[in-house]
């Protein structure tokens, strides 16, 4: 068979097309294979070093909080001595609040030198003993908080962690605080938030292997040894580790939390993260294929036109894999075909790489209203982003106000604390509160049922203008004050008339937007009652506050009217017992001049009877 001049001109020209075409599909496809692989690793050590950091702070945040708790003194005075009722029911009391101000635990308990469970959140476990448990020998003989290992909570038959603090006295070990998290409550802190979307999810490792986070509830409380790939993840330490499962390719990147030796895993299906590739394949072979048919003889003017844009696009992706994006640095191509749409998609990820790496630092630095919003639905990176930024701001806030909350009663215990007078007490009470609520004005008033009737009489005042008009004690019948002794109950009054009650300065005076009566209530009897007026509406962290430490104030007056009733019997006693001493003298003097007029009589009877 004799090939014409065209044949042969035509046909090298189509095999050499061909090659080219073939090198150029090769080194674009080998281009975006090693791009997506490197950006799969950038992005799963990103999303797990913004885990770490959540984990991290956390969990600093939440030791800090045990060991203020460990080093309260009410905790102190009752596992060192015999306790009364009155603080067992604050030791229970202040447990309680702290179960539901963490409202990630379970259960919080006080355990003994012996690890016996005596004051507790949950009635359960009362008399429980731990004494046989690592985790409570552990924290028996360090100073240092201590993490278990993940377990079933024998009362409550979860799995969950212990968190143990030690509790001294004078340099020796009076007991244990016990904080105890379920592993679906900590899934739902950190993992379940963390959404990747079908192509991978977050975990995390104890320090033998345990899986205690994992969006997949069955999953907890499994050794990942017991997998065909678990003790190489194991052996391998932090860092990338890409194994198969399931005839699935899948990188895990792993990094450890010191403090608790947990690791910490983030997962992605790589085969799956690939299809996007092998489609992008398909499709330069097609085009290959295409040009090669209709523009066989302009192939080398073609090639070289080709190979300009790609040889750029290759080192941008090359920058891009090294970590740096060139954003001022734009790839030159005037054409609008397909390799346009690959230099916009480059140009498109420098871009999305750029403003991730933004983020990434003003989240670091602990920017977390910043807005994160993804370019469209399969942005997972951003939507995961995202989603951590509100669950980082939202716990900032909730940690901020929970501070608050217990700064305000700490301080407030301090005001109370002693063997203070019930004017005293209320006095320290009224003054504490004003302040720390931001009130101008404020009044304090006890209960008094010694006379004919049930009375509310104010006991002290803060920054009060008292008037003739205004009265010290009030009735069933008297106004709003009054009302509480039929309904204790919290009162708002808004936009109260000019004549109800002016907050005067030294410069001039106005009248109160919102004035809150709220009665001290112990065991539903009434004890007495606050009144705050405000130049601005009461927020409901102020009235939660005021909630929250209302017990500890009843219980407070409780025990200062028992005390003085007390000290009130004793006195009484007293004077008696002097009156009995003193009628007691005036017996016996009466005694001595009977006996002396006894004396003078026998005498002047002896003489007398000697006559006779």
């Amino acid at each position: 068979m004799r090939w014409n001049l065209k044949t042969k001109l035509i046909m090298p020209t189509f095999l050499a097309m061909s090659l080219g075409i073939a090198c150029i599909t090769y080194l674009a496809y080998s281009s975006a294979l090693s791009l997506v692989s490197l950006e799969i690793n950038r992005k799963i050590e990103q999303v797990n070093g913004l885990l770490h950091h959540t984990i991290n702070m956390w969990l600093s945040h939440f030791i800090v909080e045990i060991q203020d708790y460990a080093e309260n003194p009410l905790f102190k005075e009752v596992l060192r001595s015999k306790p009364n009722e009155i603080q067992k029911e604050q030791a229970n009391h202040l447990l309680r609040n702290i179960t539901e101000q963490q409202f990630y635990l379970k259960n919080v308990t006080l355990l003994d030198a012996q690890g016996v469970v005596r004051f507790m959140s949950d009635e359960k476990e009362l008399g429980v003993s731990y004494q046989n448990h690592a985790f409570f020998q552990t924290a028996m003989h360090s100073t240092d908080i201590v993490v278990s290992e993940s377990r079933e909570h024998h009362v409550f038959h979860t799995k969950g962690i212990f968190f143990a603090q030690s509790i001294r006295y004078q340099d020796s070990v009076v007991g244990v605080l016990a904080a105890f998290i379920e592993l679906d409550d900590l899934a739902k802190l950190f993992i379940d938030p963390l959404d990747l979307g079908n192509l991978g999810y977050a975990f995390i490792l104890d320090q033998e292997g345990m899986m205690i986070g994992h969006p997949d509830p069955k999953l907890r409380q499994t050794n990942v040894r017991q997998f065909s790939f678990g003790n190489d993840m194991i052996n391998n330490g932090v860092g990338f580790f890409e194994y198969t499962y399931n005839n699935k390719t899948t990188i895990s990147f792993l990094s450890e939390l010191r403090r608790t030796n947990w690791t910490i895993g983030v997962r992605l299906d790589k085969t799956e993260a690939f299809n996007e590739v092998e489609k992008l394949r398909n499709i330069i072979i097609a085009i290959g294929i295409i040009l090669t048919i209709i523009v066989a003889i302009a192939l080398f003017y073609t090639a070289s036109k080709l190979l300009v844009p790609v040889k750029a696009i290759q080192y941008h992706l090359t920058k891009l894999a090294e970590g740096n994006p060139l954003i001022d640095e734009s790839i030159e191509y005037n054409g609008h075909d397909e390799i346009a749409d690959v230099v916009n998609a480059t140009q498109r990820l420098k871009q999305s790489m750029n403003k991730t790496i933004n983020i990434a630092d003003e989240i670091a630095k602990g920017n977390y209203a910043l807005k994160v919003n993804a370019s469209q639905d399969t942005d997972l990176l951003n939507k995961a982003i995202a989603n951590m930024t509100d669950n980082l701001m939202n716990m900032t806030q909730h940690t901020q106000q929970q501070d608050w909350l217990k700064t305000g009663q700490t301080l407030l215990a301090e005001q109370m604390s002693g063997d203070q007078s019930l004017e005293k007490l209320s006095t320290n009470i009224i003054n504490f509160l004003t302040e720390y609520l931001q009130a101008e004005v404020g009044a304090f008033y006890l209960f008094n049922n010694s006379g004919a009737e049930a009375l509310l009489i104010r006991s002290a005042a803060h920054a009060c203008v008292l008037t003739d008009n205004i009265p010290d004690s009030f009735g069933l019948q008297d106004g709003v004050i009054g009302h509480l002794l039929r309904d204790p109950k919290t009162i708002i009054l808004k936009d109260t008339p000019p004549e109800y009650l002016q907050i005067k300065s030294g410069l001039g005076q106005c009248e109160p937007h919102t004035i809150l009566i709220m009665p001290v209530l112990y065991e539903n009897k009434l004890k007495g009652a606050i009144e705050l007026a405000t130049l601005k509406p009461f927020d409901e962290l102020q009235q939660e506050y005021l909630h929250l430490v209302m017990p500890s104030i009843a219980i407070t007056l409780h025990s200062a009217s028992a005390r003085d009733h007390t000290q009130n019997l004793l006195a009484q006693m007293q004077t008696q017992a002097e009156e009995l001493q003193s009628q007691a003298e005036e017996l016996r003097v009466q005694q001595e001049e009977l006996q002396q007029a006894n004396e003078i009589l026998q005498a002047r009877q002896k003489p007398a009877a000697a006559k006779v």
